[in-house]
């Protein structure tokens, strides 16, 4: 894209450091999704098979939800119109599935054993593995701790709601070994483009626009467009001033993609009806980063690292001329 890098010391420092705590929060999250559907069978399990229901509320209605593990920093959530944010920062973006599963998780408590003796210190509560506290609609908030897990028995964890102990069977912990980073909510690239379906894709650079509209260039073009990947995280908000000024994303280097997008109606005989309606993506690219180039889907407020050889081989379609048509003899 030939932007001038930004002699800024301080940006390639926290890039460094956004860029580890996204790679270490990704392979977290990844290996918590492929145990997540263990986990919630033992959790559905475990309510099917406890002594007692000590927690029945519909997760729908939770309001607030504050969560802590032992070494880690508390994480804290409530619910603005209807959607999970932090609750010290409006604009991070917050994974809802992530949330909803934790507060469906916390909704529904069965205990396997009442426990009368000993002192909370004895089964790690005063000091718990997890912290958590958890409030719905109409102000009704409770507080749990999960302590010591004690494998006999069945396998349990020693748990106090409200200053009452218990014993939970396993599967509630897994919903909430996700430190802040892990919720971060990042953008996708988008899916319903189909290249027999696109009108056109135009190159910008420098200011200066190429249309690219022969099927061998639309082609070429969208592979590489394609390898756009939206996974390192320079800054999960931005806004428009600092969009342009820190990180270059003011629209003079850009993609745009111009296609008919697939729109499904279902009329009331149940009958469908696919149409194809215009319509565009647009991508931004900023200024130079170690490595690559700062860019960003245009109506997204997240900056993201892209690499230098797919951005740079996009700029390239800007001098792109399609072959020659062929005269037939």
């Amino acid at each position: 894209m030939n932007k001038r890098k930004k002699k800024n010391k301080y940006i390639p420092l926290i890039v460094l450091l956004v860029l580890i705590v996204v790679m270490a929060a990704a392979y977290t999250m990844l290996s918590s999704a492929n145990d997540q559907k263990e986990a919630e069978q033992a959790a559905a399990d475990a309510a099917a098979n406890a002594v007692e229901m000590i927690a029945e509320y519909d997760y729908t209605t939770t309001v607030g939800l504050m969560y802590q593990r032992a070494g880690s920093d508390p994480v804290e959530l409530k619910v603005v119109n209807g959607v999970w944010q932090m609750a010290d920062d409006e604009h991070f973006p917050v994974s809802q599935t992530a949330v909803a599963s934790m507060a469906n998780a916390i909704a529904s408590i069965g205990i396997k054993n009442h426990v009368t003796e000993g002192d909370p210190a004895d089964y790690g509560l005063a000091e718990p593995a997890y912290l958590i506290e958890v409030t719905y609609d109409g102000g009704v908030s409770h507080q749990y701790r999960i302590g010591d897990y004690n494998a006999f028995g069945g396998g349990a964890y020693y748990f106090m709601m409200d200053g009452t102990m218990y014993t939970i069977p396993t599967g509630l912990t897994s919903y909430f070994d996700y430190g802040r980073d892990d919720l971060l909510q990042l953008d996708t690239m988008p899916t319903d483009i189909e290249t027999d379906y696109i009108n056109s894709i135009t190159v910008t650079a420098d200011g200066t626009d190429k249309v690219i509209d022969d099927a061998d260039g639309i082609a070429a073009l969208f592979d590489l467009f394609g390898d756009i990947a939206l996974t390192s995280c320079a800054d999960y908000y931005t806004d428009e001033t600092e969009r342009a000024e820190t990180y270059g994303l003011d629209g003079s280097d850009k993609i745009t993609i111009s296609y008919k997008r697939a729109v499904t109606s279902t009329d009331a005989n149940g009958n469908q009806t696919t149409n194809r309606l215009d319509t565009s993506y647009t991508f931004l690219f900023g200024e130079a980063a170690d490595g690559g180039y700062y860019g960003s889907p245009e109506k997204s407020t997240i900056a993201y690292l892209i690499g230098a050889e797919t951005a740079d081989a996009i700029a390239e379609y800007l001098t792109y001329e399609p072959a020659p048509v062929s005269e037939e003899p």
